[in-house]
């Protein structure tokens, strides 16, 4: 028998097998939170990794732009050096300020400088079935670089097909901006501005590289 008031010993035992099981429950809780943490940590650096990837690669298309934009101006600057000023940048003149001249060249952008009341040219817009487009955009006046042969465009519908690598081929830019250019080293002819737009597969990422590039006198 026991004695009044003896608390039972089965109600010790139920009580201490409650307390492990709360306490198990708070420690699974808080390794499920420390795994939970890590696996959103990962993600997080995955992220970061892939728009850094993407970044680069969008940095190193335009570098190659820049370098085709170079070439383009060489060959360029053959078919003008026998021209004026009022022919390179008057009314009709080769160089437009919508990036697309009388010969329907696209990317032949009269600089801010010759025109009047021009915004720089990479940061100029155009209209194309009542919707605006920058200049260095797919469907704007830009040249393009073709890099991706499944990357195309509809401008009709403002509809851009990404590539299998990228978003867009990037696209570049020609400003003549001095026709008599001599620089500290002797060095006379026509200085040029190209201006070169990348994208990586995002179309988010995007990378605008600018080079001034002389082209002697021959």
């Amino acid at each position: 028998m026991r004695e009044p008031g003896q608390i039972p010993r089965r109600h010790v035992i139920g009580g201490q097998r409650g307390s492990v099981l709360i306490a198990s429950l708070i420690i699974l809780l808080a390794f499920t939170l420390i795994i939970l943490g890590s696996s959103q940590q990962l993600l997080v650096e995955q992220r970061i990794s892939s728009n850094q990837n993407d970044r680069q690669k969008a940095f190193q298309l335009a570098q190659l732009t820049l370098g085709a934009g170079e070439k383009a101006a060489i060959a360029l600057d053959v078919d003008i050096n026998s021209l004026d000023d009022a022919a390179l940048f008057g009314t009709g003149g080769r160089f437009d300020g919508s990036c697309l001249n009388s010969l329907q060249q696209k990317g032949m952008c009269l600089d801010a400088a010759h025109g009047s009341h021009l915004a720089a040219a990479w940061e100029r817009s155009i209209d194309r079935n009542s919707r605006s487009f920058p200049m260095l955009h797919p469907c704007g006046n830009a040249l393009e670089y073709s890099v991706d042969p499944v990357a195309r465009t509809d401008c009709a519908n403002g509809k851009v097909t990404a590539g299998s690598q990228l978003w867009a081929n990037p696209r570049y830019i020609i400003e003549l901006l001095d026709s008599h250019y001599t620089d500290a080293r002797s060095i006379s002819g026509r200085l040029y501005r190209i201006t070169a737009r990348a994208w990586g597969h995002n179309e988010n990422t995007q990378v605008t590289l600018q080079s001034h590039y002389v082209v002697p006198n021959s």
